[in-house]
């Protein structure tokens, strides 16, 4: 029988009672009428509301004050040119969406901030992708490239200094980048990123430094708390993570042959696993998303978020599809009970669609398969996404490395 080390069950028991507290929570208004990550009807439109100098909070313009004080001091990326001071800002002119009374966002952007002549744009991603716009030549513009753009002819901002009036801001669970981040490199435009981790519940915390007890700090009170609980499991899973990467084959073997003579870190193994399962799998559709959109130029459709919860909470053989277009054809990625495969139609709907080579019997809905299981490490989880992308490539390369008109398929 195989033994399990003492520092791994030491350090599960430790994620185990960090998961109990973790769920300790009194009545929150938000988690009541909101899904805890719902983007739009919930954060964007309670921080926005927060940002308006009119918003019926009667605080004035004190919490955009202090927000873009934080915000300066945030470092820029990606900027070509002066940096934007944001006290230039005509508090008295801002305008500020989603609105309050309507929830009308401006061209569907999370959080605009504008005072007709210089704009913050706020990109809120806690776990979506991004939507980056179809040119008309077939390739693809970043999506905060695309709200700068809109914004620049909506303010008509086209003088030569047009890149220090608008500031673009990611803002993620931990500050992640953008996909097709080199877009930004090549052009001259602000960007700045900001979290759910440390940010939001700073900025928050300073806001409620003045106010006395009442509604409005309640509000806020529970506003953090939610953000905090949304952070927390997701720190608590990164750490899980992390600690099955160290411990790869006990874990295996706790969860597929050999359960652990503690049934209360077993079912905190087995119930937590589910949430590792979603993000591996999460991470590798936008991993490999990210790397085609890329390496072609392209947009990327993946798998849907809910999708991932079926197969993982079912384990349901849900057929999962990354697909792309590209001269013309239809390039298709997925993973079911068979494996991966990927396919192509062409423009005259000749189709093909074949098995990747050692990646055969390797479903999502399987963690016990091994392949799919050491998935969890991100550096093997790179290994499967290098073997697809080289079999896209020779798939690109056979079908006369631009895939023209007159493809025919693929032998």
């Amino acid at each position: 029988m195989e033994i399990i080390k003492k520092e791994f069950i030491e350090e599960l028991s430790l994620l185990r009672q960090r998961s109990i507290n973790n769920r300790k929570q009194e009545f929150n208004i938000f988690t009541v009428l909101h899904k805890k990550t719902a983007e739009q009807k919930l954060h964007s439109r309670f921080i926005a509301s927060l940002l308006d100098p009119k918003g019926s909070h009667n605080q004035g313009d004190k919490f955009l004050k202090k927000f873009l004080d934080l915000l300066e001091i945030r470092p820029y990326e990606c900027i070509a040119g002066h940096k934007q001071s944001l006290e230039s800002f005509d508090i008295n002119h801002i305008q500020v969406y989603p609105t309050q009374e309507d929830k009308i966002e401006m061209d569907n952007i999370d959080i605009l901030i504008h005072d007709n002549s210089k704009a913050i744009v706020i990109e809120n991603k806690i776990f979506a992708g991004d939507s980056n716009k179809k040119l008309d030549d077939g390739t693809y513009q970043a999506q905060l490239l695309n709200y700068h753009d809109q914004v620049q002819n909506k303010l008509n901002l086209h003088d030569g200094y047009a890149y220090e009036k608008i500031t673009l801001v990611y803002l993620t669970i931990n500050g992640r980048k953008p996909t097709l981040y080199d877009q930004f490199k090549s052009n001259k435009v602000n960007l700045k990123f900001i979290d759910y981790i440390q940010f939001i519940p700073a900025w928050l915390e300073n806001c409620m430094v003045d106010l006395d007890k009442s509604h409005l700090r309640d509000c806020i009170r529970h506003y953090i708390d939610l953000v905090k609980s949304i952070t927390n499991d997701f720190d608590l899973t990164m750490d899980l993570r992390k600690l099955i990467v160290q411990n790869m084959d006990e874990v295996y073997r706790a969860l597929y042959s050999t359960p652990l003579e503690n049934k209360l870190d077993q079912h905190f193994l087995e119930q937590e696993f589910k949430h590792i399962q979603w993000h591996t799998i999460h991470e590798f559709w936008h991993g490999l998303g990210n790397r085609i959109g890329l390496k072609y130029n392209v947009n990327v459709s993946i798998p849907k978020d809910s999708v991932i919860t079926t197969t993982v909470h079912t384990k349901v053989n849900r057929i999962m599809v990354l697909d792309f277009n590209y001269s013309g054809n239809k390039i298709y990625i997925s993973n079911d009970s068979k494996g991966f495969t990927w396919g192509i139609i062409t423009p005259n709907q000749n189709k093909e669609w074949k098995e990747i080579q050692g990646l055969t019997a390797c479903s999502f809905s399987d963690f016990q398969n091994e392949t799919i299981f050491n998935m969890i490490d991100k550096e093997n989880q790179e290994d499967v996404i290098n073997t697809i992308i080289t079999v896209i490539d020779l798939a690109l390369f056979r079908t006369n490395r631009s895939i023209s008109y007159n493809v025919q398929v693929l032998k």
